[in-house]
């Protein structure tokens, strides 16, 4: 995934989970942007981070996950499982 996509679809994800109806959609939003952005920390190597150190997770295991999630589910899939409250 390029760097233009990620960043395309985390601030959807973040727009989306600052108006969502209902808390369970609002975080299923905000665990998706946040899956977004240690992907996009990995891509550029650290260089443009979405989090306090204390905060980093290892980029590595959530770019992982967002691999995982985008080979077992289509986007559609992905977003169709989010609560529509």
């Amino acid at each position: 995934m390029g760097l233009k996509y990620l960043l395309y679809r985390q601030q959807i994800e973040r727009s989306k989970a600052d108006n969502a109806s209902c808390e369970e959609a609002r975080r299923a939003h905000a665990q998706l942007a946040e899956l977004y952005e240690h992907a996009i920390e990995k891509l550029t190597q650290g260089n443009l981070s979405f989090f306090e150190a204390p905060d980093r997770m290892r980029a590595q295991d959530w770019s992982n996950e967002l691999r995982r999630l985008t080979t077992i589910y289509s986007a559609t899939e992905v977003h169709a499982s989010i609560p529509r409250c």
